[in-house]
């Protein structure tokens, strides 16, 4: 199985990271999430996963990944042998 993922580098005071997490909940961002002062992970319908913490001193890391798919080659062996 693969899936991408993108890491973002953002500077957001902790009042405007705390908004950007609303908006992100109100996105559909809120599949077993799990939220703190500094920390915001969840998933949405389609499987796409958000990261987001504040790091401190307005520095905010984001990273996004793809649902895991299939790996096509392992799903032609496995056909294969089938």
């Amino acid at each position: 199985m693969k899936n991408s993922e993108q890491i973002y580098k953002m500077f957001f005071t902790l009042n405007e990271y705390n908004e950007y997490i609303n908006i992100c909940q109100q996105e559909g961002f809120i599949v077993d999430y799990n939220r703190d002062d500094t920390y915001y992970y969840a998933t949405n319908a389609d499987g796409y996963r958000l990261n987001a913490t504040y790091e401190g001193c307005n520095r905010v890391e984001i990273m996004i990944q793809t649902p895991k798919k299939e790996d096509n080659a392992a799903n032609d062996t496995l056909a294969e042998t089938e």
